[in-house]
C-alpha cells in the first residue's frame, strides 16, 4: 500500500475544548506510530499509516494546535529514544551530547559539568556512584528563559543512571536486565526542555540531569563508605544499589540553592513504588499541597495515571 489516509472527524470535547482536543488527536496519532529501530536492520512495513486528515470545527486555531501537538509528541519521542538506547551507547557523555544538540536546535542555554567540575562543586553523591565506572559522569543544566518577564522559576531535576548494576551490592541478572531505563528521569527532563521554546511558557525553567552509570569496579564505593553531598550533609552508604538518591541529592541541593518557586524531581527511584502501586501508576509525593494538586490535575487531563 503506497499511501493510506484516515479521516478523523474531531468533535469538540466539552471538558477540554476543541483546540486542546485537536492537539490531543495529533499527539495520539504521532505517539501511536512511534518506533525505535536504530539498532535493528533495515525493515520495510507497507502497512504503516502514511497520512492522516483531521477535520476540525470552524474557529479552531489549527496551526497552534498542530505546533503544540508536534512539539509535545517530539519531546516524548525524544525521551523514549534516550531510554530505549542500550546502556553501552547512551552513557553519561552520550546524554550530554544529546542535550547539547537539543540546546543548539532550540536556543536553550546549557552548561555541562565534567568530573573535574563536579569535584570543584563538591558533588560527592554523583562522584561516589561513579567511582567504580570507567565512564565519565556528567551533570547537565539546561535553561529556558521566556522572551518577556518571567512569572516564576521552576527547576526540573532528573535521575540519569545510564545503567545500574547495583554496584558492589550487585543485582541479579533478572534485576539488571532492563536497567538501561534508570536514566528515565533525566530523559524526561531533556524531553520536556526540548519542547519549551515551542510552547513558550512565561516562566523560567532549569533542567538538571545527574548522569553516571553504577558499576562494581575496583574503586567502587563500598558499603559503609561515607559520602559528602553538595550541601555539606554526609551519607553512610549501606547499600550501593540505592544510588539514585545519591545523585539526586546533589542535583536537588544545587536547585535548592537557587531558591526557585518549585522543584520537580523525576526518577525511577525504587522498586518499592511498584510493589505499592503496580506497573501502571507513577508515585507522586511532595511537601507543597497546591503544587501536588496541580500535578494531579495535569496528569488527569493527560490521562497519565499517578497516585
Amino acid at each position: 500500500v503506497e499511501s493510506l489516509s484516515s479521516t478523523v472527524a474531531l468533535v469538540a470535547a466539552e471538558t477540554i475544548g476543541a483546540e486542546k482536543a485537536l492537539q490531543a488527536v495529533i499527539e495520539g496519532r504521532l505517539l501511536a506510530s512511534y518506533r525505535f529501530e536504530e539498532h535493528k536492520g533495515t525493515t520495510e512495513d507497507s502497512t504503516v499509516l502514511k497520512s492522516v486528515v483531521i477535520a476540525a470545527p470552524d474557529g479552531v486555531d489549527v496551526t497552534k494546535a498542530l505546533a503544540r501537538g508536534l512539539s509535545v509528541a517530539r519531546a516524548i519521542a525524544l525521551a523514549r529514544d534516550l531510554v530505549n538506547h542500550p546502556g553501552g551507547s547512551m552513557t553519561a557523555v552520550g546524554m550530554a551530547r544529546e542535550a547539547q544538540k537539543i540546546a543548539s536546535e532550540t536556543g536553550l542555554e546549557i552548561e555541562i559539568w565534567n568530573r573535574e567540575r563536579l569535584q570543584e562543586e563538591k558533588c560527592g553523591g554523583i562522584l561516589g556512584v561513579n567511582a567504580g565506572s570507567t565512564e565519565e559522569p556528567r551533570l547537565i543544566r539546561m535553561t529556558y528563559r521566556p522572551s518577556g518577564e518571567s512569572r516564576a522559576t521552576i527547576h526540573l531535576v532528573g535521575k540519569g543512571i545510564t545503567f545500574d548494576t547495583g554496584g558492589l551490592n550487585l543485582k541479579s541478572f533478572e534485576g539488571m536486565e532492563t536497567l538501561k531505563i534508570e536514566m528515565g528521569g533525566a530523559a524526561a527532563v531533556i524531553g520536556a526542555m526540548s519542547a519549551l521554546s515551542a510552547l513558550a511558557p512565561d516562566v523560567t525553567v532549569v533542567g538538571t540531569c545527574c548522569c553516571t552509570d553504577n558499576q562494581p569496579g575496583p574503586n567502587a564505593t563500598k558499603p559503609g563508605d561515607v559520602l559528602k553531598i553538595r550541601n555539606g550533609k554526609t551519607v553512610e552508604v549501606l547499600n550501593t544499589d540505592a544510588e539514585g538518591r545519591l545523585v539526586l541529592a546533589d542535583g536537588l541541593s544545587i536547585a535548592a540553592e537557587e531558591t526557585p518557586d518549585l522543584i520537580v524531581d523525576l526518577a525511577t527511584l525504587t522498586g518499592a513504588c511498584m510493589v505499592a502501586l503496580g506497573n501502571e501508576y507513577a508515585g507522586l509525593m511532595g511537601n507543597d499541597a497546591a503544587a501536588v494538586a496541580r500535578v494531579e490535575s495535569a496528569s488527569s487531563a493527560a490521562n497519565e495515571k499517578i497516585w
